[in-house]
């Protein structure tokens, strides 16, 4: 069964009277640590009790941009906020409403699983990668379709799968136009041309953040492979070896992750 029929599954019913606690489960990835799971009752109408889970966690980095929690959000079926006080204060919690069961350790790890998936890699993803090159790794991301070279390296399907996900979402927003240069190079040919490109490359890092990654045109691409700047966040510019930089034209998507 998917997530979202499992997680309907726990809508049905007549919701007890019961309050849990899940001790003993831990969960930690590059995003999140997971500090406790728990449920409450309240009452919806004078006869019907509903539940409300609380999946709290310490948030490392965001999260809510990743697709597949984008995905169960907008299905109305999780939300998240910060926790404003008591012991947890400052950290956020996942919360799921309109459930009728208590959660277990199974159906939490088989969601947080969902919202992460293909985004924190395994060791046999890390291992592949580590045996590719930043231009290749990135061919792999930018390939219109399933036949490209790399894929038949079945580990790295999931990872791919989340990359093109943001990916094809940043070219929407800028329609063909590099970030770096301002040219729009295919438009008056019809087409986009467009590449994306992790601003820490994706082989040191494994950061697939949308913030992580800037839409280029092919000369604004190989010119940063070729030379290597390194990137001034604050400024929102490249710098070169031989001290002349380069800022980028459309901040767009990244100005959340600058001054």
């Amino acid at each position: 069964m998917s997530i979202i029929e499992d997680l309907i599954e726990y809508k049905k019913g007549i919701a007890g009277h019961s309050w849990k606690k899940l001790k003993g489960f831990s969960y930690n990835n590059d995003y999140i640590s997971l500090v406790r799971i728990d449920s409450s009752n309240r009452w919806v109408t004078p006869t019907e009790m509903e539940k409300q889970w609380s999946i709290i966690v310490d948030k490392k980095k965001d999260f809510t941009s990743l697709p597949n929690f984008s995905f169960l959000k907008e299905q109305g079926l999780l939300t998240l906020t910060p926790v404003s006080n008591g012991a947890n204060k400052g950290c956020f919690g996942i919360r799921l409403y309109g459930m009728k069961k208590d959660p277990d350790e199974g159906i939490i790890k088989k969601l947080l699983d969902f919202i992460f998936e293909g985004c924190v890699l395994t060791l046999e993803e890390q291992e592949i990668l580590s045996k590719m090159t930043e231009e290749e790794i990135e061919a792999l991301f930018n390939a219109e379709d399933e036949t490209a070279s790399f894929l038949y390296r079945e580990g790295l399907r999931k990872v791919r799968k989340l990359n093109k996900q943001i990916i094809d979402h940043l070219k929407k927003i800028y329609k063909g136009e590099c970030q770096l240069c301002g040219q729009n190079l295919g438009e008056q040919y019809g087409k986009e041309i467009v590449q994306a490109h992790h601003i820490e490359y994706f082989s040191k890092s494994q950061n697939n953040d949308s913030t992580n990654i800037i839409i280029l045109c092919p000369n604004c691409h190989a010119l940063i492979h070729k030379c290597n700047p390194s990137y001034e966040k604050d400024m929102f510019s490249f710098k070169f070896g031989n001290g002349n930089k380069l800022k980028i034209k459309n901040i767009g998507h990244l100005i959340g992750n600058g001054r």
